[in-house]
């Protein structure tokens, strides 16, 4: 892939690298095998620190929301603030923004590629 697909750095600064880096620790591969299957996924974002958390019960929260910062920070998922899924359930999440996440082209890429890999 190249990196002029990539929106993850500043293209002033320079690359930071993240078309190289395809390695995931185990939570970012969980949450892209549930992205092969659930194409988007509720989220909030609090408006003050720009924290992300996801809102599925089965995974922690926090740690889940630190995977999905970086799995977009590599082109892989974006996330909408301004998306968010209707029939999701962001109840306790009262002044969070409700938005979703999704794969990116780049990550349904990605994901082939892994399939064909094994």
């Amino acid at each position: 892939m190249s990196c002029e697909y990539c929106h993850a750095c500043d293209r002033a600064a320079g690359c930071s690298g993240c078309q190289r880096n395809t390695a995931l620790n185990p939570l970012e591969s969980a949450l892209l095998d549930v992205f092969s299957v659930t194409p988007f996924l509720p989220v909030v974002i609090d408006r003050q620190s720009g924290r992300i958390l996801l809102t599925d019960p089965e995974l922690e929260p926090n740690a889940a929301g630190l995977a999905l910062r970086m799995l977009q920070r590599r082109g892989l998922v974006r996330v909408d603030a301004d998306l968010s899924l209707p029939n999701a359930d962001y109840s306790g999440y009262e002044g969070w923004t409700h938005g979703s996440a999704a794969l990116t082209a780049r990550g349904q890429e990605f994901l082939d590629s892994m399939e064909y890999q094994g």
